[in-house]
């Protein structure tokens, strides 16, 4: 069966070329008569909200930071803003070690010399702290390593036993990782290198109880102590693990910081 359609025509007769814009728009009664329309019935899907899209936005922008904070580059620079001036604490000092003038190199040089007794000296190992002590705050400074066979560094608290030998563990308030390629004290964590080492950062946040080692040079992760518990005041700490025989005799030097911006 033929079916026809009718055509209606438009309720007005309007030229297309036509600049007569408000005679055009009265033309189509649905749209220049928007009160007739019952607003009850329309809504806004609660996913397309103001309050939903700037939820979702703020979401991704956490995890955008979150991810940012973990590129190297941002890492180092945050851990940087941190930086702290040390030197080395000659009443710290064994006796076979030797610091430079302005307080920032400390090398063994093999040979005894004759130190006055002090009650924070180490009398066992080639160990030295830095003179500035920390509690409650974030810190972060830079060692060069370079030409060492074997080196220790990290903090131990103030109260470490610096007279007979122990183990540098954790329980005994050491927090240090060392290059060791002979038998010599052995750092709370002992790593193997897949890369040269020429300078580590060291950075402490007292409060969440972290240590953290860096490779500065490719800025990346080397080892961290977390969920570390501390109450006492935290010292640099350093150790050349001794001259041997003129293999491990280049100075562990404190390195300025490069400023930030």
């Amino acid at each position: 069966m033929e079916q026809r359609f009718k055509l209606q025509e438009c309720p007005a007769k309007v030229e297309m070329g036509s600049e007569d814009h408000h005679h055009f728009l009265q033309s189509f009664p649905t749209l220049c008569s928007p009160l007739n329309k019952d607003w009850a019935k329309i809504g806004v899907h609660s996913d397309l909200s103001f309050k939903a899209v700037r939820g979702a936005v703020t979401q991704l922008k956490q995890k955008v930071d979150e991810i940012m904070e973990e590129l190297p580059e941002i890492k180092m620079k945050k851990m940087r803003e941190h930086a702290v001036d040390l030197t080395f604490d000659p009443d710290t000092s064994f006796c076979s070690l030797v610091i430079s003038q302005d307080g920032k190199q400390v090398k063994d040089v093999d040979t005894d010399q004759n130190l006055p007794d002090s009650p924070k000296r180490f009398k066992v190992f080639s160990d030295i702290l830095a003179k500035e002590e920390f509690t409650t705050v974030k810190f972060h400074y830079e060692v060069q390593v370079k030409g060492n066979t074997g080196w220790i560094l990290g903090v131990v608290k103030e109260s470490v036993d610096r007279k007979e030998e122990i183990a540098l563990s954790v329980k005994n308030g050491y927090w240090t990782i060392g290059l060791e390629d002979y038998a010599y004290p052995k750092a709370s964590v002992k790593i193997t290198l897949k890369e040269k080492l020429e300078k580590v950062c060291v950075f402490v946040d007292y409060i969440k109880g972290v240590v953290s080692f860096y490779n500065v040079n490719s800025k990346s992760d080397i080892y961290s102590f977390t969920g570390c518990h501390f109450t006492e005041k935290l010292y640099p700490y350093f150790c050349t693990q001794g001259n041997a025989n003129g293999t491990n005799s280049a100075p562990i030097i404190i390195t300025a910081v490069p400023q930030t911006h």
